[in-house]
């Protein structure tokens, strides 16, 4: 009778520890399930309020991720608002909640927007200062270069002024009735793009003192032989009286210094 006793207990003992195994293993079960509600329900509610998903994906150079609004980003009172177990509150959380991520999202692109467009300003600013100065450097005008780039064109140099007598006399002289070479080099200050600047440049710098300290510098044409001024006291003094009397060209010679050939030109007479 004592040996019956024995395996009823054992077998009650086993029927108490699978009882309470199976409790155990409900418990773990509904505390999984019921996580797993929590967050569906939560995302569920957003689309169900036609909301986007709260994560949004960009692309970066190690391929594409997702980007999360951080909770730190959010205010304390929406955080604790998030925690509640009613419904009717858990939507106007969602709600509050979303409004937030939406402003913070606002303020971001704001702010991205402002930096590039001040970057893009201070680009702009670079080229539009970086174009000025290209546009003075190529417009700028260096009237004792210009001048020495003339006089190497040619060892004989006539500055004229198209328009003026004086300026027609002497060039239709040297070249009708003188025969130079290497060929007489003629600039004409009317169609040069900067004729005024380099005929002030000429007229303070390259000119030589007169003979008579009361006459004035001598307007156009000038004459320059191996770079020297011949025309300093006037174009009558310096140019008609010599022509007329047969002197010209022996003035002429004396500054060639063997570099440039003068000569008169011989023309039939009449009879």
């Amino acid at each position: 009778m004592g040996t019956t006793k024995i395996p009823k207990q054992i077998k009650s003992r086993r029927n108490t520890r699978i009882i309470s195994i199976t409790v155990i293993l409900l418990t773990v079960m509904g505390l999984l399930i019921f996580e797993w509600s929590s967050d569906y329900t939560f995302e569920s509610s957003l689309h169900s309020l036609g909301f986007p998903s709260l994560t949004s994906s960009s692309s970066s150079s190690s391929g594409n991720q997702e980007e999360f609004i951080p909770s730190s980003l959010l205010s304390k009172p929406v955080q604790e608002s998030m925690k509640t177990d009613n419904p009717v509150e858990e939507n106007d959380n969602l709600l509050k909640v979303w409004k937030e991520i939406s402003d913070i999202k606002k303020e971001l692109s704001k702010d991205e927007h402002i930096l590039k467009k001040n970057d893009g300003n201070d680009n702009s600013k670079k080229l539009k200062d970086s174009q000025n100065v290209h546009l003075l450097s190529s417009t700028s005008f260096n009237a004792e270069d210009n001048f020495k780039q003339i006089l190497n064109t040619s060892p004989a140099v006539l500055f004229i002024k198209s328009s003026e007598w004086d300026s027609q006399y002497l060039k239709n002289l040297l070249s009708i009735e003188y025969e130079i070479s290497p060929q007489l080099a003629i600039v004409d200050l009317e169609k040069h793009s900067n004729g005024n600047q380099l005929l002030n440049y000429i007229k303070k710098n390259k000119l030589l003192p007169p003979s008579n300290k009361a006459s004035s510098t001598p307007n156009l044409p000038y004459l320059f032989i191996n770079g020297v001024s011949i025309i300093n006291n006037g174009l009558s003094k310096d140019i008609k009286q010599l022509h007329s009397n047969g002197h010209l060209l022996n003035k002429l010679k004396s500054y060639s210094d063997g570099h440039i050939f003068f000569e008169k030109k011989n023309f039939p007479s009449n009879s």
